[in-house]
Order: C-alpha cells, then structure tokens, then sequence
C-alpha cells in the first residue's frame, strides 16, 4: 500500500475535514475573532487530522505490505493469515475473521474431496482385485473346454461391472436419476429374474409378498438396490433356504422387507455393516464378501429419500422405507 492509495482511499475524509475547517474559521472570522487565534485554531485541527492519518496510514501500511511480502514467498498461501500478528485496528480484525472462516470452509471441502478420492481409489483396487477371479476361473474352463459354468461366472463379472458404475455415479445421483412413479411389485419381479440363475443354483424357494404398490423414486436406482440387498441374501444363505419379499403401507411411505433365514449378522457387526469395505464376521466366512453391497445400498438410498435399516435375530431384515410421493425431491 502506497500514500497516494490511501489518500485516495480517504479522500472522502480530507474534503469533509476541509469543509469543517473552513466553517469553523469562517464563523470565528465572522464573530470578530483575532486573526491569531483563527491562525492556531486552523492549526490545531490540522495537526490532529495529520497526526490520526498518520497513524492510521502507519498501522495499515505495515499490516498489508507484511501480508503481501509473507505471501510472495509462502507456497501455501492460504496459511498466511496463520503467521500474521493479531492486529486490533477494526479492518484487521474483519478481515482476520473472513479469511480464517474462508480457510475453514475450503479446508471442510478439501478433506472432503480427498476422503471421496480415497474411498474410490481403495474400491477400484477391490474392483481391480475381484474381476479377476471370474476371468481367471474362465480361462481355466475355456482350457480345459469346461464351460458349463461360464453363465455364472460372466453374470458375477456383469454384477461387478454394475457395481462399479453406480459406485462412479453415486456421488452425484441427482444428476442421473429420473423421479417418477414406479411400480414397486414390477421392479421386485424383474430383479428376482436377474437373479434367478442364483436362487436355482443354491435351491433357494423365494415368497413375494407384495401388493402392486406405487411408490416415487428412480426405477433404475431402486432395482440396483434392491438387487444388492438380494445378492447380499444369497450369498449368507445356505442351501435350500428361504427368502420372503414384503411389504406394507406406512404413513407418506411403503417399507419394503428383504428376510432371510441364513447366517445372520453378529450384534457386534450390525452397526458398522454400511461401512465401506466393513465384511464382519460373516464376511469372513464367505471370501466373496467384498464389504461394497450395503455401502452403496446405503449410499444411493439416501439420495433417494430411502431409509434404509438392518436387524438380525432369528432372521436378517433388510428394510427399505421408500417415499409415496414426490414431495421430498426438489427439481
């Protein structure tokens, strides 16, 4: 900051000061004051008014330009303020305070973004991991000309693939979702025959019990977590199991209940099961496990306006709260 910066910055100040001054010395003139004592009246009011705007000029003149060097040669200049002396002129202050809830701000962002990056880096090196068991089990079949069960393998590759793409656009759902009425039966219906190669395989007898309820949400969205939460029953089922869809009106909502009769989740393991890459003890039991399914189930759910819960006793439930209308989504 320069002097002709701040003059100007104050001229406002000067020309008021001038304005005063000259009535001042123009009432005294007027009421017959000595020449002498206008003379040292003039030269009191100039003297205070220099002497303020010098210390005001001092004050910010030392302020900014301290500012101003530390940042030319800081890298992270964001952290200037973190180094620079408490002043406690008004200006300082006012511009302290922004600048630290500015820093906040952006650091809040920041540490968002890169635990996002995180989370998506450590998930395609899981991805990257898991693909290759499928395609590792079809080479094999395809050298030893066995390729009965290549059906499965491709639809377990098909399923990873699924996953990833929605995981990639699960951070900006809104962008891509369509809200609409759907038909919760018709979209159960369809996803069952998705996954009817698995219920056959393990002989497991599926019970729908649903009305044809209508609710609002996104069709595609809504079958890919209902899909997850199936896959997930499959896969903790034994053999010759049992699975029961319902489903029942409740208020504004219709709560949509995925039970299984399979191996349960422990009491200790059922707070953390939304947690990304979190398998538990059943997890470790079934090496398939990949701790992604309720993750993004939970994840896209709450996009949608989907509560979405876990209990596990003599059965495990997974229940879907799913909005009746359109109210919660804003377009």
């Amino acid at each position: 900051m320069t002097i002709k910066q701040f003059l100007k910055d104050k001229v406002y100040l000067i020309i008021t000061t001038a304005i005063v001054l000259m009535a001042i010395t123009s009432f005294l003139y007027f009421i017959k004051i000595s020449p002498s004592v206008i003379f040292m009246v003039a030269l009191s009011v100039f003297v205070v008014f220099f002497s303020v705007m010098s210390v005001e000029f001092y004050r910010r003149y030392t302020y900014y330009n301290e500012i101003l060097d530390m940042t030319q040669v800081m890298e992270e200049k964001y952290l200037v303020f973190d180094l620079i002396e408490n002043r406690h002129f008004l200006d300082a202050a006012v511009m302290q305070e922004i600048i630290r809830l500015g820093n906040y701000s952006m650091n809040k962002k920041v540490n968002l973004y890169q635990s996002s990056q995180e989370e998506y880096q450590n998930y395609i090196e899981l991805w990257v991991h898991e693909i290759k068991t499928p395609l590792a089990a079809l080479k094999l079949m395809d050298a030893n000309n066995n390729l009965s069960n290549a059906t499965e393998e491709l639809e377990r590759i098909s399923y990873y693939i699924d996953q990833a793409l929605y995981y990639a656009r699960s951070s900006a759902v809104y962008k891509d979702y369509l809200i609409e009425e759907v038909d919760l039966k018709l979209s159960v219906m369809k996803t069952i025959k998705q996954l009817s190669n698995s219920f056959i395989k393990k002989d497991i007898n599926v019970n729908v019990e649903l009305e044809a309820n209508n609710v609002y949400s996104d069709s595609k969205w809504l079958e890919f977590i209902i899909k997850q939460i199936l896959i997930n029953a499959v896969q903790y089922s034994e053999e010759h199991g049992e699975i029961t869809i319902r489903s029942r009106n409740v208020d504004q909502a219709i709560i949509l209940e995925v039970v299984d009769n399979g191996i349960g989740i422990k009491p200790e393991d059922l707070p953390r099961v939304f947690e990304q890459g979190f398998t538990g003890t059943s997890g470790r039991v079934y090496n398939q496990a990949t701790g992604m399914g309720l993750y993004l189930v939970k994840k896209l759910s709450d996009s949608l306006y989907i509560n979405v819960s876990v209990s596990s006793k003599e059965q495990t439930i997974v229940a879907l709260r799913i909005p009746k209308t359109n109210s919660h989504f804003k377009y």
